[in-house]
């Protein structure tokens, strides 16, 4: 549950300014009407927007205004990472590492995205990141 929180934290605080489409999905997601935050998330992420795919990937991963699907979840968290999102990488790599969605596979990942996980997890720590509820979704 603690690892749910924290993944949770480091996908929707990733970053510091959102567009409309991704403040309208945060504002859906902070008041719980999660198919609407998903409606607003999905064309995003569609469209290569890897804040977008980040977030619907956890979306998926945990069963959050859709119904739980971790081959999905894995599809969206690769997207993102192979974009560079730090907090796509460092799911992907949960993913990974919990077999959901994939083999479980502590190699899987590859190098580049395993960096990608400790530098934003180091990052995370030292920056104090706030990861409040009103925070959710930014992007």
């Amino acid at each position: 549950m603690l690892r749910n929180v924290f993944t949770l934290c480091l996908v929707f605080s990733a970053a510091t300014v959102a567009p409309a489409d991704l403040e309208t999905a945060r504002k859906a997601f902070a008041t719980g009407n999660y198919k609407t935050a998903v409606a607003e998330l999905l064309p995003l992420a569609e469209a290569g927007n890897a804040k977008a795919q980040g977030n619907l990937g956890w979306m998926y991963r945990n069963g959050v205004g859709v119904t739980q699907n971790h081959a999905e979840a894995v599809k969206w968290f690769r997207k993102a990472a192979e974009q560079g999102h730090a907090p796509g990488q460092y799911n992907l790599g949960l993913m990974y590492e919990e077999g959901f969605g994939v083999k479980q596979d502590y190699a899987g990942p590859s190098v580049s995205t395993m960096a990608g996980i400790l530098l934003f997890g180091l990052m995370s720590r030292n920056s104090g990141l706030n990861c409040s509820p009103s925070r959710m979704l930014i992007g």
